[in-house]
């Protein structure tokens, strides 16, 4: 087998993640084998996840920071850049399960005040439980007051950002939408790694007009269901203490 070069080897990467050609048509564009194409992209992903905490990090300072899940959780800054991924579970497995059996969720129970300062928090929608770092929107039985109608559209506003960013990285990696892998273990390396290459492209302002109708669909397709209604989630913290964080949002947006 001929020696394949970094430069080629990460061409083949980029165009398999960003087409969705079969393999056998990706080896003869490249003139390689199939076998090498297998190679080449575990060892490209290999290389990305070394990366990993110098291209996804938590934010500092004052950075919008939002929450969503799709088959994985992720958390995103105000520019769409990935900030905290966590990935591997099953996809029936419901966003508010995922959330408690993340490293995130641990880590913000026990120590809330180092990683939100200032009052900050997630936004997430209304799959994920009201928690004092992490305020869903008001749960829509049919009696919200208008202030809270308008609350929730705000929330549902800001948090558009996180499909957006969704929607430009399945656009831009395409392969995401139809991953026939047999190893069952690789495709969340493999995710991990096109999230390392999402922040990058942003970074480096390498953004395309065309994904614009990902977005969109994206948008359709991942509607939130604000009536969904979360049961049995353990919390260890006091119910008080957690209507308070939205309540204090809530107040702030609309003061008496």
């Amino acid at each position: 087998m001929r020696k394949i070069s970094a430069e080629w080897s990460f061409l083949i990467f980029l165009w398999y993640v960003a087409n969705t050609e079969p393999l056998r048509t990706l080896g003869d564009r490249f003139d390689v084998s199939i076998s090498s194409i297998f190679c080449v992209i575990r060892r490209v992903v290999e290389w990305l996840l070394s990366r990993l905490d110098e291209e996804i990090k938590w934010p500092d300072g004052n950075d919008a920071i939002l929450v969503t899940s799709q088959k994985f959780e992720t958390k995103r800054d105000a520019d769409m850049k990935f900030t905290n991924i966590y990935c591997g579970e099953p996809g029936s497995l419901h966003d508010a399960r995922v959330l408690r059996r993340s490293l995130l969720y641990d880590t913000a129970q026990n120590n809330m005040e180092t990683i939100f300062p200032n009052k900050t928090c997630i936004i997430g929608d209304s799959a994920y439980p009201l928690l004092p770092w992490l305020v869903p929107p008001f749960r829509d039985n049919g009696h919200l007051t208008a202030q809270q109608s308008e609350f929730n559209f705000l929330h549902s506003s800001t948090r558009m950002a996180v499909e957006r960013a969704f929607g430009y990285l399945k656009g831009r990696f395409r392969r995401l939408k139809f991953l026939e892998l047999l190893d069952i273990q690789f495709i969340p390396k493999l995710i991990t790694a096109v999230c390392i290459m999402h922040n990058i492209a942003i970074k480096e302002y390498d953004e395309n007009e065309f994904f614009a109708d990902d977005i969109n669909d994206f948008l359709v397709d991942n509607a939130a269901d604000e009536n969904y209604e979360i049961n049995n989630l353990h919390v260890n913290r006091n119910r008080n203490e957690m209507i308070d964080r939205r309540i204090q949002m809530f107040r702030e947006l609309f003061p008496e």
